[in-house]
């Protein structure tokens, strides 16, 4: 019988012929099979990959016989006529034998000899059957067999390769887009919003802008169907989420070697519990899921075959309902709600026990009905997607047209209900569960009309922030104060787009079992009390705005819940959603997701009136748990079944009770009521100073014209006016509502920070400056803007950002607080402990190196002062001294002449100890620097020699002026700038006399250049207690190159530079990776950059002397040119590569990257802004030009011992405890550098940086 089905087939196959549309299927099948991203080298169904390697082209191996590609009807009836009786071999077990043991050859069965067999001619009958023509109505089996018929395909022949896609046919299912979306601030995602041909809605996000595709990408779907259990007929609940459920498991259109979306996901998905994210609500239903960006084409191709033709089979009905994978788990409270409302009403008829449901009727019954609902009901216009993804925004688009454009549309009205379940029942009463525990909680909820049209107002959400603060007044700190609750919270219900709302005030009390009636009964009292207190003062626009700022928060700053931290990535969508995602995309139309209920414009005191009016006593159900339940526990019932988790103790689940009539009386009275003690106790947040109210983007003033970074802006200057420079830009790249204000205050004529015990007093001074902001800081953090106060090499900076219309006056507020600062000796003392505990955290040794570094060159770490040195410092500052430093800043800033303030006992032995360890630390230090002859001993010479300097320029020099560098950049004009200047000059006190920007071009931040072919050394001993064994670093200067008037060659030079140092980073590091002589792998290598020059430090800690030490250095360098020779072009391409994708990181992806890079351009006295504009072009020109010689020239030129370009400074640190002698002028007879003999003499001889000329900033003031 097998052998005459088989060939009774064939010959049905070589009667009808070759079928194109039959291979079409065919060939679609085996694409699909190379489109899912399994692994092409090991799928193979029927012949191993090593077989293929050996057999077919190499060109071919991924499709040969796998994906045919030439139709030849020959060619397929010649192999038909191969496939005769006459011409087969038929292969069968014996009878009697094991066939669980397969014979096994060598083992069941000798190797020499035939195996055990017999050969017999197939029956003369049965060949004549096999070999009779089709279809012959003799033999039975003719009847049964029948051609396959052209399956629906649609989706199989669109899940072809996106890229291998005629983009017409996806782009002819486009009805229309929408890109003119609300801009995400901070966000590095672009959004489309699409409609295709058939009424499918989807809005794609891609996160590519910055970007491309990364294989450890995680991407995100969010699918909603307007199809949900009110859509189940009365006689058979659980209809939708049985069906569902069936979209998930697969479907007709789908291969038979693949399942669906389910499968998938349970293997695929980034998500802890994939069911979860699955789902239907009383309207909808939800297919939420997240996996690898690589499968999201596979993950789009199953969902739609599952929603166009999903497998609806007896089979597939049995298997889930065994599985149960459709039943939900619904909140208690959620089933009260709907056994106190109106039981005609169809949302409530959930709460009757049902007469029936799916399990009540066979899978044949069930089969047919499930058929029936879905061909009624899944409508291709009540779909809606989200999609975020790395991929293109046409790609994502092509995506959605390939594989859910064939969705049926059956133009169905989304299901509304005009009335509420709650009407013609009795309200103000309160519910109590007979036998239900609501977990701790009690719920007062009102019922309201339908709020979806008034999304841009959102009253209900400006209730909710007044309910949840937690302020003083507020309904959590009255009920604090009373032990009955922990948390409050309001917001609205989410009844989907039904027709009808609800709002939900849920109180998390501490009830006692004893007095629970009368701790609910407050609760209810102050509730209703603090919503009377909103309706008698009425809506207030501050209070209004105030709520608008708390919803904005996050999408200013890139901070850990901004809507760019990690908790945001993966999807931005649901940041701006108050709800879950897919409740807004089924509510609001999918161009408003971003501005429904989130950016809020329109502002409507009558919409607050009328929304306060439904939130009284007597339109309220208040939910409370039974007597005696667990109250631990939160009960659930089960859907579609009506199973409660807890059975009742008697017929009835709840009870119901008025509330009584003088609780409704205090709680209906007017606000303020003598008689009610909460009254006095309720209050409103308190209007915050800084509070924007104007959250628009400025209108764009970009020009051709317009320079590539911040200009300098012209201002009427006074006699009395303060010596500023003003730098503007407007962003106009990244559309944000940010605006920054940074501030830079120095004085003239000569540098405020001279020696380490000034940069301490400055620490101190900005410590001092911090406490007094402190209470400013966190006003404005209120609302959202950022306030800080740091120190700068010469002064100090205050940094404000946020919102443009009260940023000014931000800036404003808290300058005028550092000049109004007054000094007490206990917060001088307070400041000098916190330096003191700071500097102790810090690592004692491996900062030596670059405070002398410091101290020479000027460097970038010009305030990282030793460890010695700084200790020193702060023991020897006084208030005195203290004070004498900081009127050198600012001659306003006064000693407080006030009676010092009490404090307390702990304080005041605080002081005394720190006091005692600071004469303690003082006189061993001076004890360690006469028996030591520490570094520390030439470091304060150093430090007396430039005091004594400056107390003589003091007596000389002309009295200290203030100086500010100011920057306005983000969302502001010019007028805006001007604007914001002024006020800034208005809270900067006025000069004594007139300056000019010449005067303080000293304090710019600027090195000090080593000659061309110099060496020097500098010789410290160095305590053994400090470090045991002796040191070199060898410091080798490059300066960049100095723009000239050709502003674009010169800025192509230093990048050149900066990708060719780059570069030699990539290359040491390769080379660190291979070295073996572990003398070398001791040497550690830093390149710092800076605007000026590159410094290379190569520091090495040994027992040998440090000219042994540096020769070995020496020697190291000269190994380097070796290495970069030898490298190979593969290996040389790869440190390319990691050197560009370094330098593009440089290049400012977001608003606060932007204004950083500007600031430091201005504070370092660089002045060039063009190098974010073009450094990605620039790149792109630099990088393909450089080779290996180019590398080997810069090591050459100024690396390479005896190059005339070489600038070479050595830190030798002796070590007592392996020289006891200390330095020893024998040891350097012979040596080929200069000694540094006094430091401040070497500093002198040094030539600083050149500053930008005054013809570079001409093009940029043009204001």
């Amino acid at each position: 019988q097998a052998i005459t089905a088989v060939f009774r087939y064939l010959a049905m196959l070589r009667k009808l012929g070759p079928q194109e549309w039959l291979f079409e299927e065919a060939r679609l099948e085996g694409q699909k099979a190379l489109d899912v991203g399994l692994n092409d080298w090991e799928y193979y169904p029927f012949v191993r990959s090593n077989i293929c390697l050996q057999r077919y082209p190499m060109q071919d191996l991924l499709r040969a016989h796998r994906v045919p590609c030439d139709y030849s009807p020959t060619i397929i009836s010649d192999f038909l006529n191969l496939l005769t009786p006459d011409r087969c071999k038929v292969y069968v077990f014996e009878a009697g034998v094991n066939k669980n043991c397969p014979t096994v050859y060598g083992q069941s069965c000798p190797h020499s000899g035939a195996v055990p067999h017999s050969v017999k001619k197939l029956d003369p009958d049965l060949l004549a059957v096999c070999k009779a023509d089709w279809p012959s109505p003799s033999i039975e089996f003719d009847a049964d067999l029948g051609f396959p018929q052209p399956t629906p395909v649609d989706c199989l022949a669109e899940s072809v390769s996106i890229s291998q896609q005629d983009d017409s046919s996806a782009l002819s299912r486009i009805a229309r887009r929408h890109e003119k979306l609300l801009a995400l601030p901070s966000s590095d995602c672009s959004f489309r919003v699409i409609e295709l041909t058939n009424g499918v809605q989807a809005i794609l996000a891609s996160r590519n802008s910055f970007g491309g595709q990364e294989s450890n990408e995680k991407s995100l779907v969010c699918t909603t169907l307007g199809i949900g259990r009110l859509h189940d007929p009365t006689d058979f609940r659980g209809l939708a989420e049985l069906c569902h459920r069936l979209t998930l498991v697969g479907s007709k259109s789908t291969p038979q070697t693949f399942d669906g979306l389910n499968d998938l996901l349970l293997d695929n998905s980034c998500e802890e519990n994939v069911e979860y994210a699955m789902g239907v609500h009383d309207d909808q239903s939800v297919y939420k899921f997240t996996v690898p960006a690589s499968l999201i084409p596979e993950s789009l191709f199953r969902l739609g075959c599952g929603l166009v033709n999903p497998e609806i089979s007896n089979e597939s009905v049995e298997r889930e309902l065994l599985s149960c994978q459709f039943r939900r788990q619904i909140p208690a409270q959620d089933w009260l709600e709907r056994c106190s409302g109106n039981l005609t009403h169809p949302y409530n008829r959930m709460a009757k026990g049902a007469q029936k449901t799916i399990r009540s009727y066979t899978s044949e019954e069930l089969k047919t009905r499930l058929i029936a609902f879905f061909n009624e009901n899944y409508s291709a216009n009540l779909l809606k997607l989200a999609i975020v993804d790395s991929r293109s925004l046409d790609e994502l688009e092509k995506l959605v047209a390939a594989h859910f454009g064939s969705m049926r549309n059956l133009s169905i009205n989304q299901l509304k209900i005009s009335t509420h379940p709650y009407e013609g029942t009795l309200m103000g009463v309160k519910v109590r569960s007979n036998c239900l525990s609501l977990g701790r909680k009690l719920y007062m909820v009102f019922p309201l009309p339908e709020q979806t049209k008034l999304h841009l107002t959102s009253p209900d959400m400006l209730v909710s922030y007044l309910i949840n603060n937690r302020c003083k007044g507020s309904i959590s700190d009255c009920l604090e104060r009373r032990h009955l609750s922990t948390n409050v919270f309001g917001q609205l219900v989410n009844r989907g787009s039904v027709g009808f709302d609800s709002y939900c005030v849920t109180v998390f009390h501490q009830n006692k079992e004893l007095e629970m009636a009368e701790s609910e009964n407050k609760i209810i009292t102050i509730v209703f009390r603090y919503l009377a207190m909103l309706r008698q003062i009425g809506p207030l626009e501050w209070l209004y705005n105030t709520f608008r700022v708390e919803r904005r928060k996050g999408q200013t700053f890139d901070d850990e819940n901004s809507s760019t931290g990690p908790r945001w990535k993966l999807n931005p969508l649901q940041y701006y959603c108050d709800q879950l995602l897919e409740c807004h995309m089924q509510r609001y139309p999918l161009e408003s997701l971003f501005t429904a209920r989130y950016a809020l414009p329109e502002y409507s005191p009558r919409a607050i009136t009328d929304f306060l009016e439904f939130l009284k006593p007597d339109n309220c159900k208040v939910f409370v748990s039974g007597f005696g339940t667990d109250e631990s526990h939160m009960c659930t019932f089960l859907s579609p079944d009506g199973k409660l988790c807890c059975e009742p103790d008697g017929p009835n689940f709840c009870s119901m009770e008025k509330l009584k009539p003088e609780l409704i009386a205090t709680c209906s009275a007017a606000w303020p009521s003598s008689s009610c003690e909460f009254d006095t106790e309720l209050k409103l947040p308190k209007q915050n100073l800084f509070l924007c109210s104007d959250f628009s983007l400025r209108p764009d003033e970009t020009t051709d014209q317009q320079p590539q970074g911040p200009r300098l802006l012209r201002f009427e200057a006074g006699p009395h006016t303060p010596a500023a420079r003003f730098w503007f830009q407007q962003d106009n790249r990244l559309q944000t509502p940010i605006v920054f204000i940074s501030v830079d205050l120095v004085t003239s004529p000569e540098p405020l920070v001279t020696d380490c015990a000034s940069s301490v007093m400055l620490d101190i001074f900005v410590v001092l400056l911090v406490d007094q902001l402190n209470s400013l800081e966190s006003q404005a953090k209120q609302v959202d803007l950022r306030l800080k106060v740091s120190r700068s090499k010469q002064g100090i900076q205050v940094c404000c950002s946020g919102y443009r219309q009260p940023l000014p006056s931000l800036v404003a507020a808290a300058l005028s607080r550092i000049f109004e600062l007054k000094i007490t000796e206990h917060a001088f003392r307070k400041a000098r402990r916190k330096i003191s505990a700071l500097e102790a955290q810090k690592t004692h040794k491996t900062d030596l190196c670059k405070s002398q570094l410091a101290m020479l060159l000027n460097s970038a770490c010009s305030w990282h002062w030793s460890y010695q040195d700084k200790r020193v410092a702060i023991n020897e500052t006084t208030l005195e001294s203290f004070m004498i430093f900081v009127q050198r800043f600012s001659s306003q800033i006064q000693l407080s002449s006030q009676p010092q303030r009490l404090v307390s006992e702990d304080e005041d032995e605080e002081d005394k100890r720190t006091d005692a360890a600071v004469a303690v630390m003082s006189l061993w230090s001076r004890i360690s620097l006469a028996e030591d002859e520490e570094v520390v001993e030439e470091s304060s010479a150093l430090q007396q020699t430039l005091q004594e300097e400056q107390d003589q320029q003091q007596k000389q020099q002309i009295p200290r002026q203030l100086f500010a560098e100011i920057l306005v950049y983000g969302n502001a004009t010019a007028k805006d700038a001007e604007a914001a200047s002024q006020i800034i000059l208005n809270a900067l006190p006025s000069p004594t006399q007139r300056t000019t920007e010449t005067t303080f071009e000293a304090v710019r931040r600027r090195v000090y250049l080593l000659p061309s072919g110099s060496h020097h050394v500098l010789q410290l001993t160095i305590s053994a207690n400090y470090q045991r064994k002796s040191g070199c670093a060898v410091v080798l200067q490059v300066p960049k190159p100095v723009p000239t008037a050709d502003t674009n060659m010169g800025f192509e030079d230093a990048i050149r530079q900066d990708c060719l140092f780059y570069l030699l980073i990539e290359v040491l590091q390769c080379r660190g990776e291979m070295i073996n002589d572990p003398l070398d792998r001791a040497i550690k290598i830093l390149i710092q950059r800076n605007y000026h020059a590159y410094v290379v430090t190569f520091d090495v800690v040994d027992s040998q002397h440090p000219t042994k030490i540096e020769e070995q250095v020496e020697n190291y360098i000269e190994k380097i040119g070796d290495y970069i020779s030898s490298l190979s072009e593969e290996s040389f391409r790869y440190c390319l590569s990691s050197m560009e994708k370094s330098m593009r990181k440089e290049i400012p992806t977001t608003v606060q990257e932007q204004h950083d890079s500007h600031w430091r351009s201005i504070t370092h006295g660089v002045l060039r802004f063009d190098r974010d504009a073009n450094l990605a072009k620039c790149l792109d020109a630099v990088v393909g030009g450089i080779k290996k010689d180019c590398l080997l020239e810069l090591w050459r030129s100024c690396l390479k011992r005896g190059s005339p370009n070489r600038r070479k400074l050595c830190i030798h640190r002796i070590s007592r405890a392996a020289f006891p002698d200390g330095i020893s002028e024998a040891d350097y007879a012979d040596y080929p550098g200069t000694i540094i003999r006094n430091r401040n003499l070497f500093k002198q001889s040094l030539l600083l940086s050149p500053l930008p000329s005054v013809q570079n900033l001409r093009p940029n003031s043009d204001v």
